[in-house]
């Protein structure tokens, strides 16, 4: 793995983050929606919200300290 020149740049920035959060939630509401198969839509978006999520809150709560 290679590392970024800039330590603080070799991560997925907070943009990213919430997009990738945000493609979660859609992804949940999809599965909700559909009724019949949408297990695994749920399944993808509530793991994919939990680890964004995870890492957004911790960020967060870093700049808070």
């Amino acid at each position: 793995m290679t590392m970024h020149p800039n330590p603080e740049r070799d991560r997925l920035s907070t943009r990213t983050l919430s997009v990738f959060f945000m493609v979660g939630l859609a992804l949940t509401a999809v599965g909700v929606a559909d009724f019949d198969d949408g297990k695994l839509f749920v399944l993808v978006g509530a793991v994919v919200m939990a680890f964004n999520g995870k890492v957004l809150l911790s960020r967060w709560l870093g700049q808070i300290h």
